[in-house]
């Protein structure tokens, strides 16, 4: 579907409504979504149009903040699969995730809230997944060593803390444990090696099943 509507040029129409100023913000309604589920994993001139529109600033933190608020944004209520899709996909394309944690207290943070495992529960069984989506945009960030920042006690304390990232790793949901479990691996690649060759030379010698280690 995402294939058909690049072949329509889907994202070049709702520029121009994104563009047009006669247009109401509500008028508008999610088209920066749109684009940015088009065009946002690769850099592509249509995201750097919004960029130029400051659409982290402007867009994508504010429906988020009203995401986790259960408030009103441009005449509805987003839910947090749909919100949290935005730092995912912008998030695995380098040069959008650089603007991400331009300011790491406004973007991370609000990420963080987002998947506090002793915040409010889930209103709805989709937001499951928008927290997997959250941790898998953390989880970006921490491939490109864009988090966590220096002296960001916030991060910190979501990562070394028994209440954070921990938590997350033994979580009911398998897509939340595997994001989890992802972002830790990143953090701990040198640990992981090691524990890769142990392994594998255990089942060289014979002390553990084959592919067990898979």
């Amino acid at each position: 579907v995402l294939n058909e509507l690049r072949e329509l040029q889907v994202a070049n129409v709702l520029l121009q409504l994104v563009e047009n100023c006669a247009i109401s913000e509500q008028g508008k309604s999610v088209a920066e979504s749109v684009i940015i589920f088009l065009h946002g994993e690769e850099k592509s001139s249509q995201v750097d149009i919004l960029m130029d529109r400051s659409v982290v600033t402007n867009y994508c933190i504010p429906i988020m903040a009203h995401t986790l608020k259960g408030s009103e944004f441009r005449g509805m209520f987003p839910h947090l699969l749909y919100s949290a899709k935005l730092f995912q996909v912008l998030s695995r394309c380098r040069q959008y995730a650089e603007r991400l944690v331009q300011d790491p207290h406004k973007v991370v943070h609000l990420l963080l809230r987002a998947v506090n495992p002793n915040g409010p529960p889930p209103r709805v069984e989709t937001d499951y997944e928008g927290r997997r989506l959250v941790l898998e945009a953390l989880w970006s960030l921490a491939h490109f060593k864009l988090w966590p920042a220096e002296n960001d006690e916030e991060s910190m304390k979501f990562i070394e803390t028994d209440k954070g990232l921990s938590q997350l790793r033994a979580d009911r949901h398998i897509g939340i444990r595997t994001a989890a479990a992802g972002i830790y691996a990143q953090l701990h690649s040198d640990l992981v090696l090691e524990m890769l060759m142990v392994g594998r030379r255990l089942e060289a010698d014979g002390w553990l099943p084959p592919g067990f280690w898979k």
